[in-house]
C-alpha cells in the first residue's frame, strides 16, 4: 500500500518493553492508538505469569528488600546464575514488591513510585492494548519446577490477539512505510514535516571525524540543507575547517610528536592543548590524524570505532570547493576567537575568511546563501559593514529570554540566532522542567532561530523524549516553532523533514504530539524529583554589544606572547613535578 503525500497510519506494530516500571504511569507519552505490548514472562510457583524484563528479579524489582535470604543459585539454560527467582514465591507474596530500572543508564527516579508487579492479565485488563506480544525465553528452566510455560499460554491465548506484522508508510517520494519496532519507549520514530533548515555540525560528525571531508561528503549525502566549516587559523596563517582551536579534542596530537608542546595559554584558554595557531597546516596533515568526537564520554558512549580515525583534514579553501557543486542551500562559516588570533599572532580572520569566499567565487553567484555565524558582534558588525552575507549570532550561554536592548542590538546586524537546546527546554538531571519564551520573543523581533546541538544519542537528550531523537526534534519545530536544526546527524532530521504527518489538526496522530514540558515530574515521588533549577539569566544589551575588532599587528607568524609564557609556565611545572617526586621517594626509603 502507498500513500501519496497523506499521513496514513496502516495497522502499525510498535512493541512496549513492560519491564520499565514507568510504563505503568507515565500519562504524557503518546502512542499511537493501536500499539502492542510486549511482555517477558515470568512464572510464579503457583503458575501465574508475570511481566518482567528479567529472569533475576534482583534486577528488575525491589524484592531482596522483603526476602533478604531470598537468593538462590540455578541453573539457567546451563549456567548456574546467583539471584532472586520468580519460582520462589507465589503470587500473594510478590504483590509486597515493586518494579525498579532494570537499566543503569536509564534513570532511577521512578524507582520510588512503587509500580506493582503486573502479571500479563492485569496488563490487558489495566491498558487494554489492542494486543500483547508474549516473549518465552526460558521454558526448560521452568520445567525443573514442574511448571509448564505451554499449559500457562494456552490458559490465556484465548485474552489476546496474535500479534501481526504491520507497518506504516514511509514517506519518500511519495510513499512512507515503516517496520514494526521493539522498543522500551513506545514514541514511534515515523514523524516528520518540510519546515527546519538543516544544518550540519562539523559535517555529519555523529558518523564521522568533525570537519573531514567524509563527514562533509556524508552530510550532503543525508540531506543537510546547509554544511558547515568551523574556521581555525594555523601557524602559517592559513584557514582551516577544524571544531576547536585545542587539536587536543579533534586529532591525534596528544600521541604525537607534538605531545611535548601541550599547555595552558594565559588569559586565553586555561584548560592545556596543543592549537592550531601552533602548527603549520603541512604540520597538520603529514603528522596528525582527525579523532571522531565522544560528547557522551561521561556515559562511556563512544561513535562508529570503524571511522574513529577516518578522513581528510580541509583547508577553509577545499571545503569552498566541495561545496559549490552541491545542490545546497547555502553554507555556514563560524568564526570564533577573532580578536585572539588578530592581537596575538596578527591574523585577520574576517580578511582571510572574505578572501576565500571571493577566490571561490561566492561573490559572484546567488544559488548557494552565504551564512557567518559567530558568538562575537564584532566579527558579524565588521561582515556587516563589508557584504551581504546572513549574519547568525550564537548565545553561547543558556538564557531564559531576550531583553528589549539585546534584540534592538541584535537587529542591528543579524538575521537569525542559533540557541542552546536547554535555553528552550531547561532541564534538571535530563528531566524537562518548563519551557522558556525565548524563541517567541526572537520570533516577535524578526529573527530566525536555530536550536544547537542535536544528537542521536540518547544520553544527549531529555528523558521527557524517550530517547527518540524524532521526538526531539518535533518538540523544537512543532512545539516551539525553531527555523533550523544544527545536528551531528543531518539524515535523522532529514527523515523528519520527510514526513507531512502535521498540520492535521484534529487528526494529527498521536505520536505527532508534544510531550508537555515538566510532563513526568508528576510521575515522581517528591523525594524523587530532580533538583530545582536556578533561575537562568536574561539576555541583554551588554551581553551582545562589543568593540570593535582589534587590527592584526603586524609580526605575521611569530608565536603569541601567550603561549610563551605558557611554556615556560610549563617548563617550570614540569621541574616542581620532579622535585616533588624526588621527595617522595626519598620519604619512602630507608636512611642508611
Amino acid at each position: 500500500m502507498r500513500s501519496s503525500h497523506v499521513c496514513s497510519v496502516l495497522a502499525s506494530l510498535v512493541l512496549l518493553w513492560l519491564g520499565n516500571a514507568a510504563a505503568q504511569k507515565a500519562p504524557a507519552w503518546k502512542t499511537l492508538s493501536d500499539t502492542i505490548l510486549y511482555c517477558d514472562v515470568r512464572l510464579t510457583s503457583d503458575g501465574i505469569g508475570l511481566c518482567l524484563p528479567d529472569i533475576k528479579m534482583d534486577n528488575c524489582t525491589n524484592i531482596p528488600e522483603f526476602f533478604p535470604q531470598g537468593n538462590k543459585n540455578y541453573s539457567v539454560n546451563g549456567v548456574p546464575t546467583v539471584g532472586w527467582f520468580s519460582v520462589d514465591y507465589n503470587g500473594t507474596e510478590l504483590s509486597k514488591a515493586s518494579l525498579k530500572q532494570a537499566i543503569d543508564s536509564r534513570t532511577p527516579r521512578f524507582d520510588s513510585s512503587f509500580f506493582p508487579i503486573l502479571a500479563v492479565e492485569d496488563v490487558q485488563s489495566k491498558f487494554k492494548p489492542r494486543g500483547i506480544w508474549v516473549n518465552i525465553q526460558h521454558d526448560s528452566f521452568y520445567s525443573q519446577f514442574n511448571l509448564s510455560m505451554r499449559s500457562y499460554i494456552i490458559s490465556v491465548s484465548n485474552e489476546f490477539y496474535d500479534p501481526l506484522a504491520e507497518y506504516l508508510s514511509f514517506i519518500d517520494n511519495g510513499a512512507f512505510s515503516v517496520d514494526g519496532v521493539l522498543t522500551d519507549f513506545p514514541v514511534t520514530p515515523s514523524a516528520a514535516i518540510g519546515k527546519p533548515l538543516i544544518i550540519s555540525h562539523n559535517g555529519a560528525s555523529g558518523d564521522y571525524p568533525d570537519c573531514t571531508d567524509l563527514a562533509y561528503q556524508k552530510a550532503v549525502d543525508d540531506g543537510a540543507d546547509v554544511i558547515d566549516c568551523p574556521v581555525q587559523v594555523t601557524k602559517d596563517g592559513i584557514p582551516i575547517c577544524m571544531s576547536s582551536i585545542n587539536l587536543m579534542d579533534d586529532t591525534n596530537v596528544a600521541r604525537s610528536q607534538f605531545a611535548s608542546q601541550i599547555a595552558p595559554i594565559k588569559d586565553f584558554q586555561s584548560v592545556p592543548g596543543v592549537f592550531t595557531f601552533n602548527l603549520t597546516w603541512d604540520d597538520i596533515v603529514a603528522n596528525l590524524k582527525p579523532q571522531i568526537s565522544r560528547p557522551c564520554a561521561i556515559y562511556s558512549l563512544d561513535r562508529n570505532p570503524r571511522y574513529r580515525n577516518a578522513g581528510n583534514f580541509m583547508r577553509l579553501s577545499d571545503f569552498l570547493d566541495f561545496t559549490k557543486d552541491k545542490g545546497l542551500s547555502g553554507i555556514m562559516i563560524s568564526i570564533e576567537h577573532a580578536a585572539f588570533v588578530a592581537a596575538e599572532l596578527g591574523f585577520d580572520v574576517v580578511d582571510a575568511v572574505l578572501k576565500a569566499l571571493d577566490d571561490a567565487g561566492y561573490n559572484n553567484q546567488t544559488t548557494q546563501k552565504v551564512m557567518i555565524q559567530s558568538t562575537n558582534s564584532s566579527v558579524l558588525m565588521k561582515f556587516k559593514q563589508q557584504t551581504k552575507y546572513d549574519l547568525v549570532y550564537m548565545v553561547s550561554e543558556e538564557v531564559r529570554d531576550a531583553s528589549p536592548s539585546s534584540l534592538a542590538d541584535l537587529k542591528k546586524f543579524a538575521s537569525a540566532v542559533s540557541v542552546n537546546s536547554s535555553s528552550i527546554f531547561p532541564d534538571s538531571k535530563h528531566f524537562i522542567m518548563y519551557q522558556t519564551n525565548l524563541v517567541q520573543t526572537l520570533h516577535t523581533a524578526g529573527l530566525s532561530v536555530y536550536v544547537y546541538t542535536l544528537m542521536n544519542e540518547f544520553a544527549s537528550q531529555p528523558y521527557d523524549f524517550f530517547s527518540d531523537a524524532t521526538a526531539q526534534i518535533n518538540a523544537y519545530v512543532q512545539g516551539v516553532g525553531v527555523d533550523g536544526l544544527i545536528t551531528d546527524f543531518p539524515a535523522t532530521a532529514r527523515r523528519y523533514k520527510l514526513n507531512n504527518c502535521m498540520n492535521m489538526g484534529k487528526n494529527t496522530p498521536n505520536f505527532m504530539s508534544i510531550p508537555p514540558p515538566g510532563g513526568l515530574l508528576p510521575t515522581m515521588t517528591q523525594a524523587a524529583l530532580p533538583p530545582a533549577l536556578a533561575p537562568m539569566p536574561l539576555l541583554t544589551g551588554s551581553d551582545v554589544v562589543e568593540p570593535p575588532l582589534p587590527s592584526a599587528r603586524s609580526n605575521h607568524g611569530t608565536a603569541p606572547t601567550s603561549p610563551s609564557r605558557a611554556s615556560r609556565t610549563h617548563s617550570r611545572i614540569s621541574r616542581i613535578v620532579i622535585l616533588v617526586a624526588f621527595a617522595m621517594l626519598c620519604a619512602f626509603c630507608p636512611l642508611v
